[in-house]
């Protein structure tokens, strides 16, 4: 580990660079110190960078001379600006973030930064741009409009901004949606999601005799023969003989087919078989009326 500086070492450092400290304490080389400058400003510096630098000017007289050793002739930014394809009409250059006028091949004249001159391919004015998105996009809505017809639909936006902004499209089954370029490529054919989620149904749907026998399996019996799917409302009529309506997705989750009022029952004898190991004898009609259980323990 280096040995700690003391103070007048410090200050012995400051003074080779051409400042004054003004601190009157030291802790290591990463804490800051006070001094002023050569051009007579105060700031607080840390001593690892005051040993890397030549003399210790102001952080702003620092910049200042980077900036004018930095900066370029007028006559440099004019060919910068004809490279681009523009004019330039200012008659001063002062620094890359300060604008100059410049006219454009199609006659505009605007105000630009060198920084985006640099960056920019060709100098185009801002209604020129704007024309050419416009052109651009009448061409894109037209490829749209293919797409969207080819997967039986019809495309009722009049303007298009990417692949995932979202366009107006009227469905093959007459329903207006919004819908993303993307999502349309992965359809086969442009339906509504209500549809989409009527026909997917549709794929799970078990023949109606398999769903009899499972709601009979379950000691139940179907009254209502509609049935659209897992997820769709069956009438039923209970062990205990009420008729109530259940998904086919919850009568597959129970063992017995008993009515919500009387589930309870069932609760209490699978209870009673938890603690009790003796014969348990339970009320062996067909139908046990709600709010009616018999038990006899032996």
């Amino acid at each position: 580990m280096p040995k700690k500086l003391s103070l007048t070492e410090v200050r012995g450092i400051v003074e080779s660079k051409g400042g004054e400290l003004l601190s009157t304490e030291y802790n290591n080389s990463h804490s800051p110190i006070m001094l002023r400058t050569v051009d007579g400003v105060i700031e607080s510096r840390i001593l690892s960078n005051i040993r890397n630098t030549p003399m210790l000017f102001s952080k702003e007289s620092t910049l200042k001379k980077l900036s004018d050793s930095s900066r370029l002739t007028l006559e440099k930014v004019q060919e910068i600006v004809n490279s681009k394809g523009a004019t330039l009409l200012s008659t001063k250059y002062v620094n890359d973030i300060t604008p100059l006028l410049i006219q454009f091949s199609d006659g505009e004249i605007e105000e630009r930064i060198l920084i985006s001159v640099r960056h920019s391919k060709l100098l185009i004015s801002k209604k020129q741009k704007a024309k050419n998105t416009s052109n651009r996009n009448k061409h894109d809505i037209e490829k749209v409009r293919q797409m969207v017809e080819a997967k039986g639909g019809v495309l009722l936006s009049t303007i298009y901004n990417g692949f995932h902004s979202p366009i107006q499209i009227k469905t093959a089954d007459g329903i207006v949606e919004e819908r993303t370029l993307h999502s349309i490529n992965k359809s086969k054919t442009l339906i509504s999601k209500q549809q989409a989620l009527i026909n997917k149904s549709k794929k799970q749907m078990l023949p109606i005799d398999e769903v009899n026998n499972i709601v009979k399996k379950r000691g139940g019996e179907l009254i209502d023969g509609n049935y659209y799917g897992n997820h769709n409302p069956l009438l039923v009529r209970t062990v205990d003989g009420v008729d109530e309506t259940r998904m086919l997705s919850n009568i597959q989750k129970v063992k017995l087919l008993v009515s919500s009022g009387s589930s309870f029952q069932y609760e209490i004898i699978d209870f009673i078989k938890s603690i009790y190991f003796g014969k348990i004898i339970i009320n062996d009609r067909t139908i046990i009326k709600p709010l009616e259980l018999d038990i006899v323990l032996s």
